[in-house]
């Protein structure tokens, strides 16, 4: 075969590089397993800069081509490949029929082929905005049509009233027992109430134990590592959670649900909603106490509301069951570390 008509070369900076053998063979000898990108474009890059995932995978991508060969030319090279993925975001290098051709082949192989997409989602959990940005995805129904999940969502609902029954004893304990907490460590309302955007883009009044130093004018900043804002019973109050308990009432009337996006302000919202369309997506569903961004990025700061996003589109794309059992765990998890800004 002439070896000039391709080239698979490891992404830039790709800590395994030494590994590469006369343009695109590697030693078998490595822990990560390896993933091969045909056709890399922008949705690779995004793929490729998710520091997370690096513990687990090396990528390479098969970037040249000289002629309208198709891959079964040399399928048998792709073998040394754990993962071969396919990238519609780049520049096409191939006609759709040679390339159905050989993505059929190689699965015929047992090959482990996955669209960029779908890998990118599995592997990180979020949904790219960069995906978004390239591709007509409004038209996707997962996002769209939810009432055929409306038996999750039924589950949910009794679920959170199970919950709040349960343990409201212990709620209401703790709530009390920060009320009093705030009473004596810092003037003012021990309850701290704000607009927020929830189900249908409908505002609603949350409720949370005031953990900042009381202003008449109100806090509109965002809230940053090592806020001074924050008296120290309020710094316990959230690393512990303690401070979200009110919150329970919203759910109990309704307004919001223990999992799901957390719900934002009113001015965040319309600005976000500015920076990306698909940002009022996260209000198909109630808001919750907890939720998929927040145990992925637990201490995220509002320079990463975009990122929490993709966390937020990704749960109600793929919300069930097993899902929601994982976030709680996840939650608890977040708790006993006191991971929070």
């Amino acid at each position: 075969m002439d070896k000039e008509l391709f080239i698979i070369e490891p992404f830039e900076n790709c800590n395994h590089k030494k590994n590469i053998k006369s343009k695109y063979f590697f030693s078998k000898i490595q822990k990560k397993s390896s993933c091969i990108i045909i056709n890399a474009g922008s949705l690779s890059e995004e793929l490729y800069y998710d520091e997370k995932i690096h513990a687990h995978y090396d990528f390479f991508k098969f970037s040249k081509i000289y002629s309208q060969k198709t891959l079964t030319t040399f399928s048998y090279e792709l073998a040394n490949f754990d993962y071969i993925l396919f990238d519609h975001s780049g520049e096409a290098n191939f006609i759709e029929k040679d390339l159905i051709e050989s993505i059929n082949q190689l699965k015929l192989g047992k090959k482990k082929i996955f669209n960029i997409i779908s890998f990118f989602e599995s592997v990180t959990g979020r949904i790219p905005l960069v995906h978004l940005k390239n591709d007509h995805w409004i038209l996707n129904e997962h996002l769209f049509f939810v009432s055929h999940r409306l038996h999750l969502y039924k589950f949910k609902r009794i679920f959170d009233l199970l919950i709040i029954i349960l343990f409201s004893p212990i709620a209401i304990f703790f709530s009390l027992i920060g009320m009093i907490l705030i009473k004596f460590s810092s003037p003012g309302p021990v309850i701290f109430r704000q607009n927020r955007v929830g189900e249908n883009g409908k505002p609603f009044t949350i409720y949370k134990l005031r953990t900042m130093v009381f202003s008449n004018s109100g806090h509109n900043e965002h809230t940053v590592k090592d806020d001074l804002r924050i008296f120290p019973v309020g710094k316990f109050l959230r690393l512990t959670k303690i401070d979200e308990l009110p919150q329970l009432y919203n759910v109990l009337i309704g307004e919001m649900s223990l999992i799901g996006p957390r719900p934002e302000k009113i001015d965040i919202v319309e600005r976000l909603s500015k920076e990306n369309p698909y940002y009022p997506l996260r209000h198909l569903i109630k808001p919750g106490i907890t939720g998929w961004a927040q145990v992925n990025n637990p201490i995220a700061t509002p320079n990463e509301n975009l990122e929490k996003l993709e966390f937020d589109l990704y749960y109600i794309k793929n919300i069930s069951y097993f899902l929601e059992f994982e976030i709680l765990l996840k939650t608890i998890k977040v708790v006993f570390k006191r991971q929070s800004l």
